[in-house]
């Protein structure tokens, strides 16, 4: 239950449609709680399903499967993927290019002036670069992609080896 002058140090909340979730209407809200909740100390165990807004609300998660805890990790820990880049780019793609590169892309796309690369790591980001640089290609920005809490639970659940 909430109390918003509890003298307890640890908050646990049911489930999103329960209590807590009905006495404050806007995750905004919510965040501000937590938030001052932390400042003060506490511990909050928010239990949801909405992993889009625990995304938001929430600094460490601790993700369980059929009774089994799978995780535990900050938030930022699970949805920086680490390895996905979104590379722009000015001028055309040559054939040359995109044949170096399958050795050194796990995954290798490219529209709209992006080129979307999925790597082992920054060294391999550091190879692609390099050959763009090779190929005379333009870098006009360079992005990390983060996946969603969402997709890393998928990720988390799928069996090993599997894509």
């Amino acid at each position: 239950m909430y109390r918003e002058k509890s003298q307890t140090q640890t908050l646990v909340t049911l489930s999103p449609g329960g209590y807590l979730q009905k006495k404050i209407k806007h995750l905004e809200e919510l965040k501000k709680i937590v938030a001052g909740l932390k400042q003060q100390g506490k511990t909050v165990f928010l239990n949801s399903h909405l992993l889009s807004e625990v995304e938001l609300v929430c600094d460490t998660v601790a993700i369980l499967n059929k009774g089994r805890l799978l995780r535990v990790a900050s938030v930022d820990e699970l949805t920086l993927a680490g390895t996905k880049y979104e590379i722009g780019f000015s001028g055309e793609l040559p054939q040359a290019f995109q044949e170096e590169t399958t050795a050194l892309v796990l995954k290798l796309g490219h529209a709209h002036q992006l080129l979307l690369a999925e790597l082992e790591n920054t060294e391999a980001l550091n190879r692609l670069i390099d050959l763009m640089r090779k190929h005379g290609i333009a870098i006009t920005s360079i992005t990390q992609k983060k996946s969603s809490l969402e997709e890393s639970f998928l990720n988390l659940l799928k069996p090993e080896g599997q894509p």
